[in-house]
């Protein structure tokens, strides 16, 4: 048997079943929004997920970090 972890995720066995199962669907344009409901701006929507930190607190663990390597003479 061929060696089946370098084929990207379509050419597998179970791409190839997925691709099968959804094929009318997967060739489909995304449908547009209702009038009443017209699509975010790119700019509204960097503004909504720009607060979010995934790693919370890592800044201020930099901060000190910073400090503490400036305070033995910047090495």
């Amino acid at each position: 048997m061929a060696d089946q972890t370098n084929l990207p995720p379509r050419d597998t066995p179970e791409g190839k079943r997925v691709q099968e199962q959804y094929a009318d669907i997967l060739s489909a344009r995304r449908p547009a929004p209702p009038p009443s409901r017209p699509r975010m701006s790119r700019e509204n929507r960097a503004k909504i997920f720009s607060p979010f930190a995934a790693l919370r607190g890592f800044d201020d663990e930099l901060s000190e970090e910073r400090a503490a390597r400036s305070g033995e003479g910047g090495r």
